[in-house]
């Protein structure tokens, strides 16, 4: 059968494995075979499919499938790559199937074991170097490898901190609860989401100068859309034709005139942004309008709670309060022992078998003493001949006899 135990959680570790070396990968292609760059993706991809199907597999059959998926990785590097451009090219196949082999035991993981932060490490230095040779090929123009896979890179790097601050975030809930009991699904959940947006809020911050010039393009578009589309429609508006005849002779005036009057379709637009202003301004009217009315209803809320507080708190009256110090146990020690004496209180003494004169006479030496406490045996109240008296009467079953009952009553008679 099948291990699909945990499997949810451990199918990340293939995909943070592959992004963490992919970095490695776009190095050796620029390095060796700039010509096979569209290939460069099957052998991460090869890799994530036999790593996911290794971690189902049990025992010694995960280690014979990672094997042949090891030989796989080969293989394929055998039948796509240009090896007579250059045998460095099987430095990639080889990378992916010894990460591959590595990975095996992420199979017999426990629920609380997560990826070492020596994979955090490698990953990131990898990333940074490759976000460096994507900067310099941008500034330079001579490293195209690195320019074509910028954004490779950069969807290989957000996975693969995602993954691992999951990973990292799962290690931590495990280490609060130090193995001792499983963490809440609902806590888990929570963190998750936690992590996610954290991610999210740091590459918004991150990518803010980016969004800024796409923000700013797109108004530009929008005004030349509207241009555009203002030209359009001048054309099916009539054109006033130009003022003024004559020869144009020495007195002639007719230039300066007065200017004409605005066409029919400056007056719609007119109309139009008049309309759209006044809208615009009475919708924001309502919404303050409406901020302000539920600030306003909590800050009065809060004012009468408050009010409220005050003046219960100037009303009230001092109170002395008498609480009972004594444990629990030691009063319900004494309230089970003055029942008891009750019970016996009109009982003649005379009249008891000396078992239960020797019982009687204990308990009541127990009420006269309440600083013996309830752990404290016969033996650490009373003296030890008494005491033994007492245990052989309480707990042997054999019925005491005459001589023993007083034996005992003289030897408490001091206490």
């Amino acid at each position: 059968m099948l291990n699909w135990k945990d499997f949810p959680r451990k199918c990340q570790f293939p995909f943070l494995l592959a992004c963490a070396v992919f970095p490695a990968a776009v190095v050796m292609v620029h390095s060796f075979a700039p010509s096979m760059l569209d290939k460069l993706w099957y052998f991460p991809a090869a890799y994530v499919l036999l790593a996911q199907l290794c971690l189902v597999l049990k025992g010694k059959i995960r280690l014979i499938a990672g094997i042949a998926g090891a030989a796989a990785q080969i293989v394929l590097g055998v039948r796509t790559l240009p090896l007579q451009e250059s045998v460095g090219t099987m430095l990639i196949p080889l990378l992916y199937a010894i990460v591959l082999l590595q990975g095996l035991r992420m199979g017999g993981w426990s629920r609380e074991t997560e990826m070492h932060p020596t994979w955090l490490a490698i990953g990131l230095v990898l990333h940074i170097f490759g976000q460096i040779m994507v900067n310099v090929g941008r500034r330079t123009g001579d490293k195209p490898v690195y320019i074509a896979c910028a954004p490779a890179l950069m969807a290989a790097f957000i996975l693969f901190i995602l993954l691992f601050l999951l990973s990292m975030n799962r290690g931590a809930m495990n280490g609060a609860s130090m193995g001792r009991q499983r963490v809440p699904q609902r806590m888990k959940r929570r963190n998750t989401i936690f992590t996610v947006l954290l991610l999210c809020a740091a590459l918004f911050f991150a990518s803010l100068p980016e969004i800024v010039r796409a923000v700013d393009t797109a108004w530009q578009w929008f005004l030349h859309a509207i241009l555009a589309f203002i030209r359009w429609l001048s054309q099916f508006m009539p054109q006033s034709s130009p003022g003024g005849s004559g020869n144009g002779g020495p007195g002639d005036l007719g230039g300066l005139g007065e200017a004409g009057e605005p066409s029919l379709l400056a007056v719609i637009m007119e109309k139009i942004m008049l309309v759209i202003a006044v809208l615009a301004l009475a919708a924001l009217t309502v919404f303050v309008a409406y901020k302000l009315y539920r600030k306003l209803k909590l800050l009065l809320k809060y004012l009468a709670q408050r009010l409220s507080l005050f003046a219960q708190s100037s009303t009230e009256d001092f109170e002395d309060e008498i609480t009972d110090t004594r444990d629990e146990g030691e009063q319900e020690r004494t309230g089970m022992l003055e029942s008891l004496l009750r019970r016996f209180q009109r009982v003649d003494e005379r009249k008891l078998s000396p078992t239960e004169r020797i019982r009687y006479r204990y308990l009541r030496l127990l009420l006269r003493h309440p600083e013996w406490r309830s752990s404290q045996t016969a033996r650490e109240t009373i003296p030890e001949e008494a005491a033994a008296l007492y245990e052989r009467a309480r707990y042997s079953g054999e019925a005491a006899s005459q001589s023993d009952a007083e034996d005992f009553a003289s030897r408490i008679k001091a206490l």
